[in-house]
């Protein structure tokens, strides 16, 4: 399944690949905002980014990655 987060709205849930919902929070403004330009919550408080797919990695993608399968809003 194929998601594109720049559809999102701060405060959408999403749902990884591993079942985890997150947090959309919004653009990421860090250093690597280029390839990986949305910030995510996770469950425990912490953020992530990802990519416009929800991909945890562009490349050397693995199983166990908490990739963004659907949004749920």
């Amino acid at each position: 399944m194929s998601v594109d987060l720049r559809q999102c709205k701060p405060g959408d849930k999403l749902l990884t690949q591993h079942g985890t919902i997150m947090e959309y929070v919004g653009p990421n403004d860090s250093y690597v905002h280029t390839v990986f330009p949305h910030r995510v919550k996770y469950p425990n408080g912490e953020f992530g980014s990802r990519t416009d797919e929800g991909w945890v990695f562009r490349c050397n993608r693995r199983p166990e990655d908490e990739d963004i399968v659907e949004i749920l809003k």
